[in-house]
């Protein structure tokens, strides 16, 4: 069974270069917290995703079947 209960969870967005991972582990290391880096991931992911269950991630990186795997902005 699949827990889709996310509001125990902090999301820091911003823009390339912004400090994002720093401050991720800044609070990771203050506050005793997981810290899960979607980018280091992303790959997986999409490899896993089924175009019914997913088509905006699939939409999003341009592939077809949800199995190859390329750039993310081609």
């Amino acid at each position: 069974m699949r827990n889709n209960d996310f509001s125990h969870a902090l999301r820091i967005g911003g823009s390339v270069c912004s400090g994002k991972t720093s401050a991720a582990a800044e609070f990771a290391s203050r506050d005793h917290l997981r810290t899960y880096h979607f980018d280091r991931t992303e790959p997986f992911h999409i490899y896993r995703s089924v175009p019914e269950r997913q088509p905006n991630l699939i939409r999003l990186h341009g592939h077809d079947d949800g199995r190859t795997l390329g750039p993310a902005h081609p």
